[in-house]
């Protein structure tokens, strides 16, 4: 299961119009790498996770959102495979 506290945060400033004055990098990451892991990993992501990573990363600036897409690709790309690269996407948004 992902760590629900940060996908709760996110999801309610979303829901509630409020915008997140400056991201941290490490929520850019997160929500990247969740966006990524639903567009790559099939059903290891539930949609509703899906759909909050993508409802994120569409609010954020355009240049922030490429730059992290572009260093998770970077970091991806050394994985063996695919499949290794999403089950480290997927252990490091769990919390066991």
């Amino acid at each position: 299961m992902l760590k629900p506290v940060a996908i709760l945060v996110i999801a309610s400033l979303l829901a509630s119009g409020q915008a997140v004055a400056e991201p941290s990098d490490d929520e850019i990451m997160s929500m990247t790498a969740l966006k990524w892991a639903g567009m790559n990993c099939g059903k290891m992501i539930s949609d509703s996770d899906y759909q909050a990573a993508l409802d994120y990363t569409n609010k954020l600036d355009p240049e922030k959102s490429a730059f992290a897409m572009r260093r998770l690709k970077a970091m991806v790309s050394k994985a063996s495979n695919r499949d290794v690269a999403c089950k480290s996407i997927i252990d490091a948004m769990t919390d066991g």
